[in-house]
């Protein structure tokens, strides 16, 4: 199905998902009719609410990530069917081992659906009209996953009072939803491109970028210790509740149930607009307070308080839930977002059914009191430790060997995973680095037996590089987090963080960092390249605001650099072209940034012309506070893309106006209208979401492809552009004969502190140009490698009189195209310092073409 995504589709999968999740607690109330008419004691209560963790649990380990690879529809319809054979069973039969056989069915069907339903949502509304909102699907996901746990009860406690066969007929309802929502749920457009080769299968396994690890099992210890308040109020505490009231209704056991999973939901919904890590650390609060209050209730007793703690633990049980979601899917990117989310449900569900069955236990063995007080002190205990984690020092640990592979491995395919699936990436050997020991050792391995060394993290840079046959490389994935100083005056990077991780960790702190346009770039990578980003026109070339690079030399040796230690070598990693050192971490310096205007507006092609004319005349006098970028862009008919975007060229202006503080929005947004506006007025723009929005909004702007692709691309530098200019770029992108060879020829508009940069702090510290164009064009059937190459050729030859002849390393997309990052002085004087860092060459292979000085000629082989 091609349909494009609509916001009808987002409620239908958000509904059916609630409807599983209702099914999965429909079960609570009737624990007290099971005992009471088939004559069940407590522990059996615990085991078969047991069995259904175990199958959420072990169903997420085997099968909850695989919507990344077979679709989200595929394996959301699955489980719904599952769930609906387990609604079946439960109705057919109530003795004790249909009903723990059901409830093992059933949690098998949530595990299967609950990650697949929370990424699909996610993806869904970030392809309609709450694109401009990027924490909106997981908003929408958690609300439906917590509401449908508590209307679940509530229903099920209803029917059983009210109609005949109360411990079937609530069960043959839920049946009949469960239908409903899986036709729903075919009818429903698909999200994911799926491979055109299957991959090999293997457990859950999140694959977390080194430097978001710490933070995503902070996240997951916090959801299972949530999840466990939450499974001790699905469980015994409403038989607990009828106990001490004397009321043995259903209802009122749902109720309790509906209760606190409400509270849980309607907090989550009325903070959503809190910074993730105020959502962390106040839901941690509320959780341990609530906690507090169950104790006291228990020992008292009191069943109105010990529902009133309830309530309070279900707010904070449904923030941090929600503040983990949103930590596993900024982690990572899109294509794992899936297996990402699937591993906080899945220590979610292991925190949910283990304390349930301990205090089950606990109440055959001493009483209740003193097992609800071992719960909220082992679950006190875990939330503590997951909120003081990040703070706590690092415990030192001997790193294990990391092993380089050969071709065919899995070790080699691992670490020469890249973005461009067209870049060869050939080496000799192959080997993921996660700590500067693995670092030292695999430079040692090198020269002992007599390879040389190039690096790379997340292969975004791949296209650029040169040959590396007969090389060792490293794929360096520093196994730390990001820390952000107390005062958020600077960030450490360590190297294989994507800046998706690092803008994270700086949201509600006042701060941003120039990041780059996609969350899935690597940051160390970009850094050293120079960096273009949404606020370079007001701080300038990203490489600027570093404050220190860790590295190690080619000889072993760890050195921290800066601009008063190794100030030579320092300047000559800002943007040098690389073959000097091994990065492994970078100190970045923060700026003031409440958020930004940002977003995106298209238009049809046939108004390419005066759309170009009124955007680059607003350049000439641009503030520098905005950054924005021109294309002309032929987009994919792919699940997802709207259709009024797709099968055409559109033309697109995207970008940034920074709001420092927060006294400078009415001037940022000042300023937007003063861009937009008179664009605005050539036409209706076709799709239009800018708007103010904190900086965690800014990455998502550009929109670059979030899986690996095909592609081959090119890029100038361009001096000022006159009515010839805008006219040459129109024909270079295919405007006037109609060719739609290339996915994107882009303008990104320079000038500002772009070209003002500090002389003698870095190798390459400003631009002097204009604009930065950018083309590029996806190998496909259609639009083969060899007309793709054609077609950047003739871009080149068409602009070549607005050459200015340097290009901007980031934006290098080819070893063989022209290229030159700065003078001769600067390549020579970048020379000696490599030599005199690696006099033996370890790294010499490891250089730009476009930092080499011009008589040396690079010998590959």
């Amino acid at each position: 199905m091609n349909t494009a995504p609509r916001g009808r589709h987002v409620a239908g999968i958000a509904i059916a998902f609630a409807t599983a999740m209702a099914f999965s607690t429909a079960p609570t109330p009737l624990y007290p009719l099971y005992q009471a008419v088939n004559g069940w004691d407590t522990l059996m209560v615990t085991i078969a609410f047991a069995g259904y963790g175990l199958g959420v649990a072990l169903s997420l380990w085997l099968a909850g990530h695989l919507s990344d690879r077979v679709g989200r529809r595929r394996l959301l319809v699955i489980g719904l069917a599952v769930e609906l054979v387990s609604a079946l069973l439960l109705a057919a039969d109530d003795s004790f081992g249909v009903v723990l056989a059901a409830r093992i069915v059933g949690g098998a069907g949530v595990g299967l659906l609950s990650a697949t339903a929370t990424a699909w949502i996610g993806e869904l509304t970030g392809r309609t009209r709450l694109a401009s909102r990027p924490m909106a699907g997981v908003v929408v996901a958690t609300a439906a996953n917590l509401l449908g746990f508590a209307v679940g009860p509530l229903v099920s406690g209803v029917l059983a009072d009210t109609v005949p066969a109360p411990l079937r007929t609530p069960y043959l309802v839920f049946a009949a939803a469960l239908a409903v929502a899986l036709v729903v749920a075919l009818r429903t457009p698909e999200t994911v491109a799926l491979p055109r080769t299957p991959a090999v299968y293997a457990p859950q396994r999140p694959r977390i970028p080194a430097g978001s690890r710490a933070a995503y099992r902070s996240a997951a210890l916090s959801t299972a210790a949530a999840f466990g308040v939450l499974g001790l109020f699905s469980s015994v505490a409403p038989g607990f509740v009828q106990f001490l009231t004397g009321d043995t209704s259903a209802f009122l056991a749902g109720l309790v149930a509906f209760i606190v999973f409400a509270a849980s939901a309607v907090a989550q919904l009325a903070l959503a607009g809190l910074p993730a890590r105020v959502q962390r650390v106040g839901g941690s609060a509320a959780l341990l307070a609530g906690l507090a209050v169950i104790t006291v209730a228990a020992w008292i007793p009191d069943a109105v308080l010990l529902v009133v703690g309830g309530a309070i633990a279900g707010v904070g049980g449904g923030l941090v839930v929600r503040a983990a979601l949103a930590t596993a899917m900024s982690a990572v990117a899109a294509r794992a977002r899936g297996e990402a989310v699937a591993g906080i449900f899945l220590a979610g569900y292991v925190g949910l059914g283990a304390p349930v069955v301990a205090v089950g236990v606990l109440v055959m063995l001493t009483d209740a009191r003193t097992a609800v007080t071992a719960l909220a002190v082992a679950t006190g205990a875990a939330i503590l430790f997951s909120v003081l984690r990040p703070f706590l020092p690092a415990r030192p640990r001997e790193h294990a060997a990391a092993v380089p592979g050969q071709p065919g491995t899995r070790a080699y395919a691992s670490a020469t995973r890249r973005y461009d699936l067209a870049a060869p990436l050939e080496p000799a050997r192959a080997v993921v680095v996660r700590s500067v020991g693995q670092v030292r050792d695999a430079l040692a391995l090198a020269r002992r037996d007599g390879l040389t060394v190039r690096m790379h993290s997340t292969g975004h840079g791949a296209a650029a590089a040169t040959s590396a046959s007969g090389e060792l490389l490293l794929s360096v994935q520093i196994d730390e987090p990001v820390v952000v100083a107390d005062d958020a005056a600077t960030v450490r990077i360590p190297a294989g963080t994507r800046w998706g991780a690092v803008v994270d960790a700086l949201v509600g702190r006042g701060v941003s960092v120039p990041h780059g346009s996609s969350p899935d770039v690597g940051a160390v990578g970009y850094l050293l390249k120079g960096g273009m980003s949404f606020y370079g026109r007001q701080v300038g070339l990203a490489s600027n605001s570093i404050a220190s690079i860790e590295v190690v030399l080619a000889d072993g040796r760890i050195l921290t650099t800066g601009a008063a230690h190794e100030p030579e070598l320092f300047w000559a990693l800002h943007g040098g072209g690389g073959g000097l050192a091994v990065v492994t971490a970078v100190t970045l310096r923060t700026f003031p940034a409440i958020g930004a205007v940002t977003g995106s507006a298209f238009w049809g092609v046939e108004h390419a012309a005066p759309l170009l004319a009124a955007w680059e005349r607003w350049t000439r006098s641009a503030p520098h506070e905005a950054s924005t970028s021109f294309r002309i862009m032929n987009l994919p008919t792919l699940p997802g893309i709207p259709r009024t975007l797709t099968g055409r060229t559109v033309v697109n202006v995207d970008g940034a106006v920074i709001a420092p503080r927060s006294a400078d929005r009415g001037r940022a947004e000042h300023l937007a209208v003063a861009l937009l506006d008179p664009l605005r007025s050539v036409a209706t723009p076709l799709l239009d979401s800018w708007r103010f929005g904190g900086i965690d909004e800014v990455p998502l702007t550009h929109m670059d492809p979030p899986v690996p692709i095909r592609h081959s691309g090119d890029h100038l530098l361009l001096g000022e552009l006159d009515a010839a200019g805008r006219s040459a770029y129109l024909e270079a992108a295919g405007v006037a004969g109609g060719d739609r060879t290339l996915a994107s020829v882009e303008l990104r508009q320079l000038g500002g502190a772009f070209a003002t940069g500090a002389e003698g702090l870095a190798a390459l510290s400003r631009l002097d140009a204009s604009f930065a164009l950018l083309a590029a064009g996806m190998h496909s059937r259609r639009t083969p490698q060899a007309a793709v190459e054609r077609r950047l050729a003739h871009v080149r030859e068409t602009l070549e009189p607005w050459n200015t002849g340097f290009t901007a390393p980031t934006f290098v997309s080819s070893p063989s195209a022209p290229q030159r990052t700065f003078d001769d002085v600067t390549a020579g004087r970048v020379d000696e310092v490599r030599r005199s860092v690696d006099p033996e060459g370890l790294f010499a292979r490891d250089v730009a073409p476009g930092a080499l000085v011009p008589r040396h000629e690079p010998a590959f082989g």
